[in-house]
Parts: structure tokens; sequence; C-alpha cells
């Protein structure tokens, strides 16, 4: 039975597809750590600059920089002041987990699983 005369074709566009939607979700996530980073060397950066003014640095300022480094950098909702629970997250990537299902690799991981 010969295959259908579109099978090729519906073939490389999937992987074209699937290409092009890997590498997007590749550029938001580099996106995504390099203003992590960011925002964690402005923290360090102010820090720095009140210590070497000399300005007294509060305990509970100190711990609220540490809180906001450790839990992933001041982030849109920790624009505030008010970042973390004072839990004391880790800081985790998707590379470092162990268990991946298949359908995590078929599917891809919904938004509300990676945070």
């Amino acid at each position: 039975m010969p295959l259908p005369v579109h099978l090729p074709h519906v073939i490389y566009a999937t992987a074209l597809t699937s290409l092009a939607l890997h590498l997007l979700a590749t550029r938001k996530a580099s996106v995504s750590a390099r203003r992590q980073a960011a925002a964690r060397i402005g923290l360090l950066e102010s820090l720095a600059a009140h210590l070497r003014t000399g300005e007294h640095v509060s305990q509970e300022e100190l711990g609220r920089v540490r809180r906001l480094l450790r839990d992933g950098g001041a982030g849109e909702a920790e624009v505030d002041g008010n970042a973390g629970d004072g839990r004391g997250g880790s800081l985790r990537t998707d590379a470092t987990e162990k268990d991946v299902g298949w359908k995590v690799v078929l599917f891809g991981r919904e938004e509300s699983e990676s945070k």
C-alpha cells in the first residue's frame, strides 16, 4: 500500500513547527533568566552602594535582600518590597529535575507547573 502523497509534507511541516515553538520557548526562558540575573545584580549593586557610602544597613534590610535573592530575584509581583514568604525557597532549574514523564516530553509543561 503506497503512502499518501501529502504525508511527507505533513511530517516536515509538523517537525518545523515543533522546532520553531521549541526555539521560541527557549528564547523566552533565556530572556526571563537574564531579567532575573539583572534584578539580582541590581539588588546587590544597591546594597554595595549603601555599604560603600558608609550607611547603616539594618538587619531587616539585609534579610529582605537575602530573601529576594534566594526566592528568585525581584519579579513584577515583588516590586513593592513584600517579596517571598520567608520559607527559603531554593534555586532549582528544570534541568535538575529527575523524573520527567512522557506526557511532559511530548506535550510540554504547563506554565503553572514550572513555577
